[in-house]
């Protein structure tokens, strides 16, 4: 009867360890049908992505979008009014161009608007890990777009009420410089070579450019009328100015800061706003307003191609870093349009806050899990070692459960009291075949996580050195030593 004992312990124990199964209570299944809870909206946006930032005029906030799926994934709070905005360098901020003006169009008359708050204005920064805003800089009077050094210590701020640029040391926080430029200044752009920058005048109908080290106006350039955007090719040999009232583009030598010459941009009603270079250079994207358009312009040859629709007032533009996808922010319509590049065709519509107004594309990061750097480094480890790992962990659940055997099968055969002479030589072979069995299954254990984790080298080559090499197998007790 003993030895029944203990050939039914060692089925169970080995089914149960080396399976990894155990008898648990009866789960509730009710509770595991229940719905799941809703999903914690995102609030870091420093891995992953690509990410767009969408800045909403009226509606006081920044549509956060994943570029991965074309949907909304949050919503920021910069301030008031935003307009500009831009990822800073490192990927760590977001920077948004708050006011605390009235809105106003083209030829409105200043005295009908109710008055400004001067303490709205500023320059926003956002914690792109958590999502929250961490300051507000001092921008001057009615920012609206800047441009950001190409190390991040400094932002050159357009105001447009004030007439002037901005310069905000972000160290430190404070404005460390101020520069008269033309009347009604809105767009701004850092050269290529990092040693100026063009700024446009709307009221002026010109560009001011600043020498970056000199912090003083070195050149005036006359555009078309109410100009508003810039965009420079990559090798900084020309520079783009869209003219929204003038209806044209002027191109510029931004070598010598000389016109070269002024594009007309077909389509009715078009009004040149928004810019956005493909990253190979090639070809310049120029939004036209309430024309309700976008066209290519080829910078090899300064053509422009055919207008093709792409929402209602388009003005913020911007193109994915592969060069593959161009999207618009449209404000009447409260969406963002999604551009097919190789076909110029709306392949879809994001849904936007109110009035959509600028655009930023953040650069894809590595994903971090957990947010944590320990939780990064984890994320890093190669599959292969984490399912040896487990593997391992698992070989050694199976080894202790095998040993908890053996101490059980040597208290049943103690407890034998037959006291016959065959009886004991089938106790002495139990003995000798359970420690056998023990020895193997943990050479074999070894055996198998090496070979599961990569390493094709034999057995006797890693396991045996550490654990000894596998003892033969013993016998089983044969029939002619079983008690009888």
């Amino acid at each position: 009867m003993w030895r029944r004992a203990i050939a039914a312990t060692m089925v169970a124990g080995v089914a149960i360890g080396c399976n990894g199964k155990r008898n648990t209570p009866a789960t509730d299944t009710t509770a595991a049908s229940a719905p799941a809870a809703p999903k914690a909206a995102q609030t870091d946006f420093t891995s992953g992505g690509p990410y767009i930032f969408v800045s909403n005029e009226d509606g006081n906030n920044v549509t956060v979008i994943s570029a991965k799926t074309d949907s909304v994934v949050a919503t920021l709070e910069p301030g008031q009014r935003p307009r500009g905005l831009r990822v800073s360098p490192d990927g760590k901020l977001l920077i948004v161009a708050v006011s605390g003006s009235p809105k106003a169009g083209p030829g409105v008359d200043d005295k009908t608007l109710p008055p400004a708050d001067r303490t709205k204005d500023g320059i926003a920064l956002i914690d792109l890990s958590t999502g929250q805003k961490v300051a507000n800089l001092p921008g001057g009077l009615d920012p609206e777009a800047f441009a950001i050094s190409s190390d991040g210590k400094t932002i050159y701020v357009s105001n447009e009420d004030g007439g002037t640029l901005t310069l905000i040391d972000v160290d430190t926080r404070q404005i460390v410089g101020t520069v008269p430029i033309g009347s009604e200044p809105e767009g701004v752009q850092i050269h290529p070579d990092n040693k100026v920058l063009y700024a446009t005048n709307e009221g002026s109908g010109t560009v001011s450019v600043l020498d970056l080290k000199t912090k003083k106006i070195v050149a005036t350039v006359p555009t078309g009328k109410r100009p508003r955007g810039i965009a420079f090719t990559p090798d900084g040999t020309k520079a783009y100015i869209t003219n929204e009232v003038g209806g044209t583009v002027t191109i510029v030598d931004a070598k010598k800061h000389k016109v070269l010459k002024n594009l007309t941009i077909p389509g009715e009603g078009a009004k040149p706003m928004g810019t956005a270079m493909a990253p190979d250079g090639e070809h310049l994207y120029v939004t036209t307003g309430r024309g309700g358009t976008a066209v290519v312009i080829d910078t090899k040859n300064d053509s422009v191609g055919t207008p093709f629709l792409v929402g209602k007032r388009p003005w913020g533009i911007a193109v994915s870093a592969d060069g593959k996808r161009v999207y618009t922010a449209n404000g009447p319509s409260n969406d963002i349009s999604v551009i097919d590049a190789s076909t110029n065709t709306v392949t879809g519509h994001i849904p936007g806050g109110k009035s959509p107004w600028g655009i930023a594309i953040s650069k894809e990061r590595a994903e971090r899990a957990g947010g944590s750097a320990a939780a990064a480094a984890g994320s890093l480890v190669p599959r292969s070692l984490t399912l040896s790992r487990e593997i391992l962990a698992r070989e050694r659940c199976c080894l202790r459960m095998l040993r908890a055997l053996v101490r059980e099968v040597a208290r049943v055969v103690r407890r034998a009291d037959d006291g016959a002479h065959d009886s004991e030589c089938a106790r002495d072979q139990c003995h000798a075949f359970s420690a056998a069995l023990t020895h193997r299954v943990a050479w074999r254990s070894c055996d198998r996580t090496a070979r599961r984790s990569g390493d094709t080298r034999p057995a006797s080559s890693s396991c045996a050195r550490s654990r000894g090499a596998p003892p033969d197998t013993p016998r089983a007790p044969s029939s002619s030593s079983r008690a009888r």
